[in-house]
């Protein structure tokens, strides 16, 4: 029935308590997939002027030597506070703290459940409060808690002092954006200066002999990392946190250039008008877009009523990882379907998809096309006749 379950059992030497009640109650490996928001901030479009450069002359500085030791997560769904753990060791490197920070506690004080988390959750937390240090909320013992405790552990964190949050305040990070995933110079930027980013894709049946290549499946769970280094073909250095727990693995290793990894985070500051930059970016480069074809604009009440419903589509696709590609579009994307005639939809079945393909809408196919060449098929500054 859970295809995937019998891939994520393989990827311990131990047998993994993942049973089938857990999975009938929601239980995910880790990540889950961003939601369409375009109130999220853009690398490309705060720190580039809305360039992608998809290709790099060079191997990226390799910051492996800046992360924690490696940390196995076992059955809790926490990759995405794992992979806060290693980025914030890293930041906080330049100023000589190696202070671990809680890999339990962030998680759950951000919404982590066992559905699992977004990246943006323990960002969100991170910049607001900051992170708990590991000693002061120490990760479960494996060995003597197992699924049915859950309860118990979610009271443990709440119940950390108030103390405890507050020394955290040192580990707080000052912003995040999000990376195009075709955008290699802008990985290499951030790897260069020191500054690893924070990644998730779909764990594949052989994710760890990635370099062997991959088997994309449906219903693959997402997991959150680390990217290290990244090479000049593409291929990514990755520190992880679901994997064998052999003594001698130090959590590294390779996935090549074709291996899909839709959301990639950056963690540094942004400038203080950043989201009015980011708007002046888009009407730059979309201008007859923003002002609707020169048409009369109609209520607001319709507009975001359409909104809402495309949002619903672009949610509803199979493959999650277009969705922080729409958020950064989005008022591209409506506009162009609301007043543009681009197609924003397709029914099979009595229901409405976007579906890519031959037969998928202009919207679904502007994405998945971006998503793989880094522009859009569509000058969407002219209407579609």
């Amino acid at each position: 029935m859970y295809q995937w379950l019998h891939q994520l059992l393989s990827l311990f030497n131990e047998t993994a308590p993942v049973t089938e009640k857990m999975l009938q109650d929601g239980f995910q490996p880790g990540y889950t997939p961003e939601e369409v928001d375009p109130r999220v901030a853009s690398y490309e479009q705060i720190f580039m002027g809305g360039k992608v450069v998809m290709g790099i002359s060079q191997d990226s500085r390799d910051v492996s030597a800046l992360l924690p030791p490696f940390a196995y997560q076992g059955w809790i769904p926490s990759c995405t506070q794992h992979m806060w753990r290693g980025l914030v060791h890293a930041l906080n490197m330049p100023e000589g703290r190696r202070a671990l920070i809680s890999r339990i506690h962030g998680f759950i004080a951000s919404g982590g459940s066992l559905r699992g988390n977004s990246l943006q959750a323990g960002g969100n937390l991170g910049r607001k409060q900051g992170f708990v240090f590991e000693v002061d909320s120490p990760y479960p013992d494996l060995n003597k808690l197992e699924y049915d405790d859950w309860p118990l552990i979610v009271k443990q964190v709440n119940d950390v002092s108030p103390e405890a949050i507050e020394r955290g305040e040192v580990n707080k990070i000052s912003n995040f954006s999000f990376i195009d995933p075709n955008n290699l110079e802008a990985m290499k930027v951030e790897l260069d200066a020191g500054r690893p980013v924070g990644a998730a894709g779909q764990v594949f049946g052989n994710w760890y002999h990635a370099e062997k290549g991959f088997e994309p499946y449906e219903g693959a769970p997402w997991h959150a990392f680390v990217i290290a280094k990244l090479f000049a073909n593409g291929t990514k250095l990755i520190f992880d946190s679901l994997t064998q727990t052999n003594l001698s693995y130090s959590g590294f290793h390779l996935l090549p250039a074709d291996y899909p990894v839709p959301y990639i985070m950056s963690v540094r500051d942004l400038p203080d008008d950043w989201r009015a930059q980011q708007a002046l970016q888009l009407e730059t480069e979309f201008p007859n877009v923003y002002v609707r074809y020169g048409k009369p604009r109609a209520s607001l009440q319709v507009e975001q009523a359409f909104a809402i419903y495309l949002r619903q589509l672009v949610e509803q696709e199979k493959d999650k990882g277009i969705r922080t590609l729409a958020g950064k579009y989005w008022v591209v994307l409506v506009n162009a379907s609301f007043y543009g005639n681009y197609s924003w939809r397709v029914t099979a079945n009595g229901r409405d998809y976007l579906s890519y393909g031959a037969h998928g809408s202009d919207l679904a196919n502007a994405l998945y096309h971006y998503r793989r060449h880094g522009v859009f098929p569509f000058d969407f500054n002219q209407p579609k006749s």
